[in-house]
């Protein structure tokens, strides 16, 4: 029940950290299309040498948002890396769990039946977390 709680707080996480991603994605755009306006308006009006520092204002302010999108990307990769390492140990231990109840559900119908060929009082079931549920004699 802990790791599913972990689990949904991880997918919180990164559910805030997509919906901050998907703004500063669309401030981004939006900010470019604005740039873009206000360059059209200034090379119509701005001697040609002077084009060149408006496209390098232009340039400084798309790297500096670019710049804090790839941050937010780097967190959110990172935040479906740790979910998917939960997953995979999630799912380690839900086999584990289902090898062990399939070897105590195994013991208890061979106990009951009392004259299975393939067990004897001397046999022990062998349970190892890395190696699936065998019989052992």
């Amino acid at each position: 029940m802990e790791k599913l709680n972990d689990l949904k707080c991880v997918c919180d996480v990164l559910q805030n950290q997509t919906t901050a991603l998907t703004r500063e994605v669309e401030d981004y755009c939006n900010m470019v299309r604005q740039l873009q306006q206000r360059v059209k308006c200034l090379t119509e009006k701005v001697p040609p040498f002077l084009q060149l520092t408006v496209h390098v204002d232009e340039n400084a302010a798309m790297l500096e948002k670019t710049a804090i999108i790839t941050s937010l990307v780097k967190k959110s990769r990172n935040q479906i890396r740790l979910f998917v390492t939960k997953l995979r140990g999630m799912h380690r231990d839900i086999a584990r769990l289902d090898s062990h109840e399939e070897a105590g559900c195994r013991e208890k119908d061979d106990n009951d039946e009392g004259d299975s060929p393939n067990l004897n009082s001397q046999e022990t079931v062998t349970i190892n977390d890395d190696v699936p549920v065998c019989w052992v004699s």
